[in-house]
């Protein structure tokens, strides 16, 4: 766990975390904060989670094409999201799809359910018409 007063917006290369960034804001973490206007400084404080996080450095090792490097060599990864859209909205979407799959299967299972009780009631019926056109 890294102290609050210790977190930099340039990580160094032993510190125990990068930065994740969505691409539009990336410019942001080309600098010291105390070099940051105040507006930056307050879109930083809203922007937590939302526009970037803190991820393990153990990214650094594993460095992709969406990851940039930092002014003092650090990894700054930068992830595309789509259409811009923040880490809340994309958790915030995907809990939504996921409640309406988990309807989806609920209501699917009560149709499988409907189907075998359906074909309980219907093959005594085909066994006895089966033994009827036998005798006939």
């Amino acid at each position: 766990i890294v102290e609050p007063s210790q977190v930099r917006l340039l990580p160094g290369p032993d510190d125990p975390y990068c930065w994740r960034v969505v691409p539009e804001k990336q410019h942001l973490f080309s600098k010291k904060i105390s070099d940051h206007s105040i507006g930056a400084y307050k879109y930083l404080c809203e922007g937590v989670g939302t526009t970037f996080e803190a991820i393990s450095a153990r990214r650094r090792n594993s460095s992709s094409p969406q990851d940039a490097v930092g002014l003092d060599g650090s990894i700054v990864s930068t992830i595309p999201l789509e259409s811009g859209i923040s880490f809340s909205a994309r958790i915030n979407r995907l809990q939504e799809e996921n409640a309406r799959l988990n309807l989806d299967m609920y209501h699917l299972r009560g149709v499988i359910l409907k189907c075998f009780q359906d074909i309980d009631t219907v093959l005594p019926v085909l066994e006895e018409l089966k033994e009827i056109s036998r005798n006939v």
